[in-house]
């Protein structure tokens, strides 16, 4: 659903842009310079940090423009498809931004437990980090899908829309069952109640990089989930699951 609002949202940009430049307002009138010319555009755009969009970036919304074309020719809505050979920015491989285990355990270390917050937020960045979920699935995360005496949580709909068991680490677990869940449908309940939101957890974990010097460096905390090397040490840590499977131990 998100990538459907994402593309739909680089279309009617784009379209917004050839109607200010052309007074083109029909799909059927738009042409490869258009196309081509906007592409230009984009490179000269300033973000609100005064940053110009990267290649990546770039690349994303000109595929957009390129899936939309293809399905206005595919369903016969436009008889020429004029982002036909329009060749999309190359992609440059881009190396995620981590910390080392010994730092991410020492950011998470220094969560304050003591009140209901902290815990949840203890909890929430140790099942993510330990069990390499996503943060749209710890957001979503019903209390009836969490078995802490088996360690292990059901992730429903998740990529691909299938369902799949994940086991959970000491460690989650411990923070975990001291939260104990929210008091309705989700496990993790936001502050005024209902499911913690995607942004409150991404801007809880960005605030706490900050607090202790991570700040800055491209660190999210869906990266979390990439820093776990599965064959290294670590496994062996209580941060990492014991098992892909559930267990009762």
């Amino acid at each position: 659903k998100r990538t459907k609002r994402d593309y739909l949202r680089e279309v009617y940009n784009f379209f917004e842009y050839v109607k200010e430049t052309e007074g083109i307002t029909d799909v059927r009138e738009v042409h490869r310079d258009a196309i081509q010319d906007y592409a230009e555009h984009l490179k000269r755009i300033l973000m609100k940090d005064g940053n110009h969009y990267s290649s990546h970036t770039r690349s994303v919304k000109i595929t957009a423009l390129k899936n939309f074309f293809n399905c206005m020719y595919l369903n016969e809505k436009i008889i020429k498809n004029p982002a036909e050979g329009i060749v999309v920015l190359e992609k440059r491989l881009k190396l995620k931004a981590i910390l080392s285990k010994e730092e991410i355990c020492a950011v998470l270390d220094r969560i304050d437990t003591e009140s209901l917050k902290g815990l949840r937020n203890r909890a929430i960045f140790e099942l993510i980090y330990s069990s390499g979920l996503r943060v749209s699935e710890v957001s979503n995360l019903k209390a009836v899908d969490v078995d802490l005496s088996g360690r292990y949580v059901m992730i429903r709909g998740g990529k691909f829309g299938k369902d799949r068991l994940v086991p959970i680490s000491k460690v989650a677990f411990k923070f975990m069952k001291k939260y104990g869940g929210g008091r309705g449908c989700y496990f993790f309940e936001g502050d005024y109640g209902g499911r913690v939101s995607v942004n409150t957890i991404g801007r809880t974990f960005r605030l706490l990089l900050l607090k202790y010097g991570y700040g800055g460096k491209g660190i999210s905390v869906h990266s979390l989930r990439h820093m776990i090397d599965r064959k290294s040490t670590r496994l062996n840590s209580s941060h990492i699951p014991l098992s892909r499977m559930p267990s009762s131990a």
